[in-house]
């Protein structure tokens, strides 16, 4: 007796291809909760962290108008109450296997959401975060890499951290977020570039922080608008970085900007050689456009894209930043805006080379990934 021919098709129908690896360069993890940090913390600071740290600036909080939804956690990441990307297993089961991720860098949201940004205090709870990253998370998974946290707005003690955490070959980029007192030109910052020049870790600003103020003109007044503008962060320490002189001092820095988008850029970069042509005689350190510094030195990862309507002007902006070899994929996983990699920048539409390229080639050559 034949089959019944659902069966034949079910045996002749070929099998699925694998999914191709993915490199996810923006991945979050999180303690269950403040006091898991005691265990790497001196007892002297357990007291001084529970309570808290006051975030800079006298806006906070003053927002009108929410997220999407109550937290900035996907809803399925939040098991009993404790925060998305606390539990590795979920991570293991909604990330890296169910989208063949070989290879996720995680940075703790804690570490620029809640820690110190400055201070002795500072430098103990970045140092409690990084111990707490290697011991309950990179040495339980072998496809996850690490974020070194510091203490931003102190550079020389940033500068120590970096030089003590950086001897993990599997801590691969410096977190610093694009929220900061001054912009990332600044001087006091230097030690730290310094430490991660010298061990050829690239300094990744992430979006958040509370040292600075959240938009150009100060505080917004609704999230639509403090959501919008936080494009405007990255674009002021672009500047600042490319003006200082930092690359001058200390070429072999490269910096990757982290969920700040990427539309904005092109206008940027013409504006800036624009006013490098006309007034070049005021930065002598500057000795080509800073369009080829940028390229030179910056890498960008693509959560949140711009997507025009028009899937062809997503090919125009991609040429004019010019950058196909420094655009890197993020999910942003466990947040709310996480993007699900089986449906962002389709190969229908960006061609299946570049899809290869910022899903997995430049991310594996930008961090030196084995």
């Amino acid at each position: 007796m034949s089959a019944p021919v659902t069966e034949q098709r079910r045996e002749s129908a070929p099998p699925k291809p694998p999914k191709p690896a993915i490199i996810d360069c923006d991945v979050h993890n999180a303690v269950r909760q403040p006091s898991d940090l005691h265990a790497y913390l001196p007892r002297r600071w357990h007291t001084y962290f529970d309570q808290g740290t006051p975030y800079g600036g006298a806006g906070v909080g003053q927002e009108v108008g929410a997220r999407p939804q109550q937290d900035i956690f996907r809803r399925d990441s939040v098991v009993d109450g404790r925060p998305g990307g606390s539990d590795l297993s979920l991570m293991q089961e909604q990330l890296l296997d169910r989208h063949n991720v070989s290879k996720a860098i995680v940075h703790p949201v804690i570490s620029v959401l809640r820690a110190p940004k400055e201070g002795p205090l500072a430098g103990a709870v970045a140092r409690a975060i990084n111990e707490w990253m290697q011991d309950e998370w990179l040495a339980r998974d072998s496809r996850l890499y690490g974020a070194i946290s510091v203490p931003v707005e102190d550079g020389v003690l940033a500068a120590r951290e970096v030089e003590r955490a950086a001897d993990n070959p599997r801590m691969v980029k410096v977190m610093l977020p694009s929220l900061t007192r001054e912009g990332l030109g600044n001087g006091k910052y230097w030690p730290l570039y310094e430490a991660a020049a010298a061990h050829r870790l690239p300094i990744a600003i992430h979006v958040a922080g509370f040292s600075g103020t959240h938009s150009a003109t100060g505080w917004p007044t609704y999230f639509v608008e403090h959501h919008t503008a936080l494009a405007q962060s990255f674009q002021a320490h672009v500047v600042s970085l490319v003006s200082s002189g930092v690359f001058a001092r200390f070429p072999e820095l490269r910096i990757v900007l982290e969920e700040g988008g990427l539309g904005w850029l092109p206008s940027l970069l013409w504006r800036l050689d624009h006013s490098w042509e006309t007034m070049r005689d005021r930065v002598p350190h500057l000795t080509e456009p800073p369009s080829v510094i940028v390229r030179h030195h910056f890498a960008m990862t693509t959560q949140p894209l711009d997507e025009p309507d028009r899937a062809h002007q997503l090919l125009d902006l991609l040429q004019q930043i010019d950058m196909n070899d420094r655009i890197m994929f993020a999910s942003d996983y466990p947040h709310w805006d996480f993007d699900d990699p089986d449906r962002v920048l389709p190969a229908s539409v960006i061609g299946q080379d570049l899809r290869r390229k910022i899903f997995s080639d430049n991310a594996a050559a930008f961090f030196a990934l084995a």
